[in-house]
């Protein structure tokens, strides 16, 4: 059953920085994507199985996995959890699913929260530059994992990091691309389907100034389905300036 993770989706989100990649996904119409993977693993004893359940997921209708993630995390972990035991358990599902060379940064898995002392504003541009997210000994980053979603209501997933490269293989077949991570990235999802409601936000310090337009771009790689949303919201103003802009990758 391990290797039906591949219908679920998921998304990773690399460098907030860098040119916005090109938003498509190559159809693997020549192959059922279970039996593609089959025939890259050593899990060809189970094909039988597998062969009558796929078979059976091809009548279902794909937007049935669209809210579908796949991620260590199921759900918001309190900041005192005890990190070593669930990280050592989440290193080898999260290594076989990706492949390549991934491993679970064990510095700090966990990627940071709001600090209660308050945040430090935004000056510049550069100062949303992040390419390592606050892994041990680079440059602090001022994006964090955020509790409240663009909604006002809580969000349900967190993201966390990780470092290396996924499998080339791996990554065609969930993403639909064959560029790849390289470095530290976050991960985020779940491997249950969940409602179309749940979300990971991940929010900058506030920015101080800003006078005219702004550009904000993200290179990540996401399964097909999944919506990214953009938010700006000032703190200080009433709601109905919040400015959502949706789309689906």
């Amino acid at each position: 059953m391990g290797t039906l993770r591949l219908l679920l989706l998921m998304l990773i989100l690399v460098a907030v920085i860098g040119t916005c990649h090109e938003d498509r996904f190559k159809e693997l119409k020549s192959i059922n994507p279970i039996m593609r993977y089959l025939a890259q693993t050593r899990l060809r004893k189970k094909l039988p199985v597998l062969e009558a359940l796929a078979a059976k997921k091809q009548q279902v209708d794909s937007m049935k996995y669209r809210n579908c993630f796949f991620s260590p995390v199921q759900c918001q972990l309190p900041v005192v959890v005890k990190l070593d035991p669930l990280v050592s358990a989440l290193k080898p599902d999260l290594q076989e699913f990706l492949g390549g060379h991934t491993d679970v940064d064990l510095w700090f898995p966990f990627y940071k929260y709001a600090s209660l002392l308050g945040q430090f504003k935004i000056s510049t541009a550069c100062d949303l530059d992040c390419y390592d997210f606050d892994s041990f000994l680079t440059k602090p980053c001022r994006w964090r994992n955020e509790e409240v979603s663009c909604d006002g209501v809580h969000d349900e997933l967190d993201f966390i990091r990780m470092k290396g490269s996924w499998g080339l293989d791996e990554g065609e077949i969930i993403f639909g691309k064959e560029d790849r991570a390289d470095g530290f990235f976050l991960i985020v999802g779940s491997e249950k389907k969940l409602p179309p409601t749940y979300s990971a936000m991940l929010v900058s310090d506030p920015i101080q100034c800003q006078e005219g337009d702004g550009l904000v771009k993200l290179k990540h790689w996401t399964s097909p389905g999944v919506k990214v949303r953009v938010c700006i919201s000032c703190p200080e103003v009433s709601e109905r300036s919040q400015y959502n802009s949706t789309r689906t990758v």
